[in-house]
């Protein structure tokens, strides 16, 4: 015979329970809530699993979230520096003291970047706006009162607009729009990333995930993790793909390595990482 167990109950083991039932919930959020490590002033660390795990590496996504009102952000260039050859972004961050490196953006073949690209002393690496490239890195802010970076949508603003207000302007391809709407298309095609992203609070984050992903899987995976991400930009993919740490609470360097060609072929070029013209970074800085 079935009994109704709620009899069992007095009205103080009801409350016991209701509180166990709250405790256990409180917990599980705390486990679920990522744990940042603060590694300079306006700098934070974390790693969060993927949403799904991948054949390939650790199915781990890498994030450096920025304040770029206490870290600014820069963005260097081989041809601004003159420098004979491409570095490495490990070389890039030894070489100029730079705390994080990443991908500035994808490049052609002499090094000029794909998009508009303006540093904040006014180098042009390319002064060509393009249509396909519907996401603008602004940082830099000439006026008082506004973020002093953030992810603009092509839609939203011409770039004399941007130059207006900001010093520093980088066009790249646009994976998810703001207010946090996925862009990009499904596809069979995979590989290791390096992404740029601003939260709801106006926060830059460089993303790095050596495991392939589709873009449009990856996409969606960035939404469910707690970033409150509003808006990402693709930077790099494959071998190009990099992500490297300096700082006195961390040292790291991580290269990408996994691709699908166009042909559907999977590749993976180990972790030796290419060398990059161009590159986004924040300054060396002091254990808070």
């Amino acid at each position: 015979m079935v009994r109704d167990s709620s009899r069992w109950f007095s009205p103080v083991m009801w409350r016991v329970a209701i509180i166990l039932a709250v405790l256990i919930g409180t917990a599980h959020a705390a486990s679920a809530a990522p744990a940042w490590t603060e590694l300079c002033p306006g700098v934070e660390y974390a790693e969060f699993a993927a949403c799904k795990e991948s054949p390939q590496a650790d199915s781990k996504i890498t994030v450096v979230r920025i304040d770029p009102a206490q870290a600014p952000l820069r963005a260097l260039s081989s041809s601004d520096l003159g420098l004979p050859r491409p570095l490495r972004a490990d070389a890039w961050a030894d070489r100029y003291g730079l705390a994080v490196v990443i991908n500035a953006g994808m490049f052609d073949t002499d090094g000029r970047h794909l998009g508009y690209m303006r540093l904040v002393n006014g180098h042009l690496n390319n002064a060509t706006v393009r249509k396909d490239y519907k996401s603008f890195l602004v940082f830099g802010a000439r006026v008082k009162g506004i973020r002093e970076a953030a992810i603009v949508d092509l839609e939203d603003a011409s770039v004399s607009d941007l130059a207006a207000r900001y010093q520093g302007i980088v066009q790249n391809l646009r994976m998810i729009r703001s207010p946090g709407k996925v862009v990009w298309s499904p596809s069979s095609r995979r590989w290791s990333e390096s992404a740029l992203g601003m939260d709801r609070s106006g926060r830059i984050l460089f993303l790095f995930c050596r495991s392939p992903y589709s873009m449009y899987d990856f996409s969606h995976c960035l939404l469910e993790l707690p970033l409150e991400l509003a808006a990402v930009q693709h930077l790099e993919g494959g071998g190009a793909a990099a992500l490297v740490i300096r700082t006195p609470r961390l040292s790291k360097t991580l290269f990408g390595g996994y691709e699908t060609t166009p042909q559907g072929r999977e590749t993976d070029q180990g972790d030796q990482g290419a060398p990059l013209p161009n590159v986004l970074a924040v300054s060396s800085c002091a254990t808070p």
